[in-house]
């Protein structure tokens, strides 16, 4: 199996030789690596642009000054090859970069970050998990955001980390098809995934979009015994997610990423079970006044008259209300939304906590508490694995 590493760099002096080391210590050797270095066009000329610039410069110069263990291959998008301000960002980046790998005769594609690094055995543990799920056109491996408690945004990664994993493991409760979490530093994907769900050329989300295409598309494994770490630092760079996230102040963030009554995915779970119902008759769901979002019932007698059996039509049912969808559909059931301490004390197996007044310690605690948990259910899914499976 031909196994590239894909690394988007956009002023990544300081983070990228870490990430690059960490690949160098690797046990299993038999790997190439890309990185593309990239700043938009308009960019060269903008003033308020001038240190990332400078920044990339920097980056490409200091690879050039030093070799490694494993072919690297840098796509220099800098210069007369930036792309155009509207093209530029981390999807151009990460498009590129499959593009170029799979090109090259990749049969998977690993994705990193440039401020990420990964234990010795990650290759090693990627590549046994596509060698034992032949089937599998993705994969998405466990996380964590080192901390450092002095750090002035500890207490914001420390609660969006826990808004994640809060919510990965509501879609577990759920029996959700999209119950895992997409992170552009900690997934990777077949030649064959590729090909039925092209990398999104997005500024943000671009991993978000990608993992739940690939999922409409086939099996993606939810997990290896090997975490990533991405470094836990705000960006300006982009309009959403980890780096938007954590330059916010934590009542911000607190509202823009509200920890979801288990009641709520307790509401999903059963309109997953409607979706069986729904094969042989119109029904009254649990998506009341939101059915209208996606086409009202029609929408459900348009696949029914396509689909031959019940199977297929659940499946379809995913597809069209997929994680967007999901995510949707729980912003709109939330009227009242609870507080961190009121929803985090609906579940017995973690100890609550108030990320607003709280001892950084406690959050912690929280937030390995649900680590620990979305690891259970991340295992129990792989344990049931079914190499015929297509979907």
């Amino acid at each position: 199996m031909s196994l590239h590493i894909c690394v988007p760099a956009h002023a990544e002096r300081d983070w990228l030789p870490s990430t690059l080391f960490s690949l160098e210590a690797q046990n299993d050797r038999d790997f190439q690596v890309w990185i593309c270095i990239n700043h938009a066009y308009e960019d060269e000329s903008d003033p308020s642009h001038a240190k990332a610039v400078a920044n990339n410069r920097d980056t490409l110069a200091w690879i050039r000054q030093h070799s490694f263990g494993f072919p690297l291959h840098v796509i220099d998008a800098t210069g007369a090859a930036a792309p155009s301000r509207k093209q530029a960002g981390v999807g151009w980046a990460r498009r590129t970069l499959f593009e170029s790998a799979f090109k090259a005769g990749a049969h998977v594609c690993v994705s990193l970050d440039a401020d990420t690094t990964i234990p010795s055995d990650y290759v090693s543990k990627v590549r046994a998990a596509f060698d034992h799920h032949p089937n599998a056109i993705a994969l998405t491996a466990p996380y964590h955001h080192p901390v450092d408690f002095d750090a002035e945004n500890a207490r914001q990664t420390l609660r969006y980390e826990i808004y994640m994993r809060w919510y990965q493991v509501g879609l577990w409760r759920a029996g959700s098809p999209y119950a895992f979490l997409p992170l552009g530093s900690a997934m990777a994907c077949t030649r064959r995934g590729y090909e039925l769900a092209t990398m999104p050329d997005r500024k943000a989300g671009e991993d978000f979009y990608f993992l739940q295409a690939l999922r409409k598309s086939g099996p993606v494994i939810r997990w290896i015994d090997a975490t990533v770490t991405p470094a836990a630092r705000p960006s300006h760079r982009v309009p959403f997610g980890t780096g938007h996230a954590l330059r916010q102040s934590l009542p911000q963030l607190q509202k823009q990423f509200p920890l979801y009554s288990m009641s709520h995915f307790m509401c999903l779970s059963r309109l997953f079970q409607q979706f069986y119902d729904l094969y042989t008759d119109d029904i009254d769901t649990e998506l009341g006044l939101f059915l209208d979002r996606i086409g009202g019932l029609e929408t459900f007698r348009r696949i029914r008259n396509n689909v031959s059996d019940v199977d297929h039509f659940v499946r379809s049912c995913h597809q069209k209300f997929d994680a967007l969808r999901t995510l949707q559909f729980l912003k709109f059931l939330n009227t009242t939304p609870k507080s961190d301490f009121e929803a985090l004390s609906e579940m017995e197996q973690i100890d609550a906590c108030d990320p607003s007044t709280d001892a950084l310690p406690k959050l912690e605690r929280t937030r390995s508490q649900l680590a620990q948990l979305e690891a259970s259910y991340q295992r129990a899914f792989m344990t049931h694995w079914d190499n015929r499976a297509k979907w």
